[in-house]
């Protein structure tokens, strides 16, 4: 059994996807991180992971077609990583019904993105898909769900906290 001991210097650090509604709404899957992933972007939780098929699983880019959010720190650039170090890249995938909710707070979602436009879209009644960006953070897909998206937002919370659900009306 391996241990897991944190970086105590990041031991502050809060998780980027926060469960809301999920115990019996969205799956946390058991996956393995690919071994010709990069590390050149980071993954945080809430991150958007593609599926190659056989339980791997690897940062989604803007044209992969995407398989959930990712459960967990693969951030070398920040300096905290529980996959890649001597844990076998075990990595968690969450898969979301339209039941669940999570918080994903920044830096895993696209902050240059339009969130106030998709916020009054939220109070005009529209629905709001997310995709993948270039770099797996959670970015807005439009009004009507497309094979890139991933999820549907719920709420935006403020500039650094949003909340999504799995996808619905599709």
């Amino acid at each position: 059994m391996a241990l897991i001991s944190p970086n105590l210097l990041k031991i502050r650090q809060n998780r980027t996807a926060k469960p809301l509604y999920a115990r019996t709404q969205a799956t946390p899957q058991a996956a393995f991180l690919a071994e010709d992933w990069d590390e050149s972007v980071d993954i945080y939780p809430g991150s958007v992971l593609t599926s190659l098929g056989k339980g791997i699983v690897t940062l989604c880019d803007a044209s992969a077609t995407p398989a959930g959010l990712s459960g967990n720190f693969c951030a070398p650039k920040l300096g905290f990583n529980e996959v890649t170090n001597d844990y076998g890249r075990e990595i968690t995938l969450w898969v979301m019904t339209p039941a669940a909710q999570l918080e994903i707070t920044a830096p895993a979602f696209d902050d240059a993105a339009d969130w106030a436009g998709a916020e009054a879209d939220l109070e005009a009644m529209k629905a709001v898909f997310l995709k993948s960006n270039a770099d797996g953070l959670l970015t807005i897909d439009g009004n009507a769900a497309t094979p890139l998206s991933v999820a549907q937002l719920v709420s935006v919370e403020g500039t650094n906290q949003i909340i999504v659900s799995g996808l619905k009306n599709v």
